[in-house]
């Protein structure tokens, strides 16, 4: 890939807007080293090249004033890390000033001003990239990982940024490329054709390969929601204690509470974590026939929550008998995952549970009181379980986390089974081999062997100015 920053040298204000203890401006490309020699006087007298690799010394940056003498801009150090053992295997310097937007923004347009660019979104990672220290499996961990919110994400993260799925690509891309060899040679050297056992055993080594990415392909579910949250909508008629609900789970007064009936009159959100996961919690209106024109409008988004949920918590008064409204309304969520939660159970029961039977399976019942704090970890952990369904790598480190990955993972599994059905039945082995070399295609891709300038545009630009 033809890199087109050769002689740029880029900058950026890597921490933070806004104040802090400390703000870092990164330089990196081949003159990171000469500009920040214009800028930074040591207190040893020390120049910045003449500075050991990965080493810190105190100075400070002098800027010229009206007068065109030097004033001090900050009391800052300066770290240098040379190629190519940098983030970006450039020269990398990069100095710790103050904290603060005054400073850092004073920093950085003196090294503009002394010939550095202003650095685009992740340009800093693109140069990592585009220089082969990263893949762009890593180069998309960088970035789950600055956005992590959960325990689980950043572990998760950490894992990508250290290879675990680069290195089960390398495995099967080294599979892949043996089992190419012995087609193209049996291709090239008829005498030397393959047999119908050493097909067969080809075939079942390509289902080996397909069951490992089909398992990788059944954590994107978790992956998607260790990154954006699982989206849980509250709904239910009025009253029932929905708000009572959303406060408990996220642990705060979110939601105004009240006895009156229409409390709630629009959609209210909030995140919480549930045994590391993250869940975006969505209260609704409660849902009830009415004329009235502001109730239609909080029904009509409450359906509309509903609609757009992966789990809706559908709550029911315990205190009131069942409702033939209750039935119509889950048997409107017959196509969402739903847990039925029976609240207010602390008072005298006038709901019959015989009656929920047809509409929800004891797994999906939970009792709770929201006042009597009685049934909430139950509650948690009936939500986690429906997360963790189907899914045997929660506690594994290597996942899927982008939709990019899933759909090439995808492809990449149509070519396995592809070539696997065609050795199973005998095909020759240059259709065989057309199946190889599209999987090993898609492999390319996947890491980044193989991309689009579109594909990394869509990327990096995610990222923020400075990583």
């Amino acid at each position: 890939m033809l890199r087109e920053f050769d002689e740029d040298t880029i900058a950026a204000i890597s921490t933070p807007p806004g104040e802090g203890g400390i703000g870092i401006i990164r330089l990196s490309g081949p003159r990171a080293i000469l500009i920040a020699d214009q800028v930074f006087r040591s207190s040893k007298k020390m120049r910045v090249k003449d500075q050991p690799a990965f080493t810190a010394q105190h100075g400070y940056i002098l800027a010229k004033n009206n007068f065109g003498q030097s004033e001090k801009v900050d009391e800052v150090l300066v770290l240098l890390m040379r190629a190519p053992k940098s983030y970006t295997c450039e020269d990398v310097v990069e100095i710790s000033a103050h904290g603060g937007s005054a400073v850092t923004q004073a920093i950085l347009d003196l090294l503009i001003k002394e010939g550095a660019r202003l650095a685009a979104k992740g340009e800093f990672t693109k140069r990592a990239f585009l220089n082969g220290r990263i893949d762009l499996l890593q180069a998309e961990a960088v970035l789950d990982l600055i956005k992590a919110k959960t325990e689980l994400g950043r572990r998760w993260a950490t894992a990508q940024l250290e290879g675990v799925l680069s290195q089960a690509m390398k495995a099967m891309k080294d599979e892949l490329v043996t089992i190419l060899s012995h087609l193209e040679a049996s291709i090239d050297f008829p005498d030397d054709s393959i047999d119908s056992q050493s097909l067969k055993e080809m075939a079942d080594q390509l289902n080996v390969m397909k069951a490992r990415i089909s398992s990788l392909l059944s954590s994107s579910s978790l992956g998607f929601i260790a990154k954006n949250g699982l989206k849980v909508v509250i709904a239910g008629r009025p009253n029932v204690g929905k708000s009572s609900l959303m406060n408990r789970l996220t642990g705060m007064d979110r939601v105004i509470v009240t006895s009156f009936p229409g409390t709630t009159r629009d959609t209210v959100e909030a995140e919480t974590q549930i045994q590391g996961f993250l869940i975006r919690i969505v209260d609704t209106a409660g849902i009830q026939r009415s004329d009235h024109p502001i109730e239609k409008e909080g029904i009509e988004r409450s359906k509309a929550a509903v609609a757009e949920s992966d789990l809706v918590l559908y709550v029911l008064d315990a205190g009131n008998p069942w409702s033939l409204d209750d039935g119509e309304l889950l048997r409107d969520l017959a196509d969402k995952q739903t847990i039925v939660v029976l609240n207010k159970c602390d008072l005298p029961r006038k709901l019959d549970i015989k009656l929920l039977k047809p509409w929800v399976d004891q797994e999906r019942l939970i009792e709770i009181s929201c006042t009597a704090n009685i049934g909430l970890e139950l509650l948690e952990k009936a939500i986690v379980s429906l997360i963790k369904t189907g899914n045997s790598l929660v506690y594994n480190d290597i996942i899927v986390t982008t939709v990019r990955q899933k759909d090439t993972l995808e492809k990449m599994f149509e070519s396995i089974k592809n070539a696997g059905d065609s050795a199973k039945t005998g095909l020759s082995p240059e259709l065989v081999a057309v199946d190889v070399r599209l999987a090993l295609d898609h492999l390319g891709a996947l890491v980044g062997e193989v991309v689009t300038d579109d594909i990394l545009e869509v990327l990096f630009r995610q990222f923020c100015i400075g990583k």
